[in-house]
């Protein structure tokens, strides 16, 4: 399923909401319940996510070496 046919899949069964809440990411969508608002679904480019992961990884381990000298 590529991104385009998930977004009109929920867009056609959930009458949702599209947001981009992160303008550091402009191509993750966030998809919102219409009457109160909330997340239920979130589209992000796996490259990215791959990258965030390994940046946050990486941070983590950083701050276990600095906390044990």
């Amino acid at each position: 399923m590529t991104r385009d046919e998930f977004e009109s899949f929920v867009f056609e069964n959930y009458n949702a909401l599209c947001d981009r809440p992160w303008a550091r990411h402009p191509d993750h969508q966030v998809f919102r319940h219409p009457e109160n608002g909330k997340w239920f679904a979130l589209a992000i480019v796996p490259d990215e996510a791959i990258k965030l992961l390994l940046e946050m990884s990486f941070d983590a381990t950083k701050e276990k070496k600095r906390a044990s000298r």
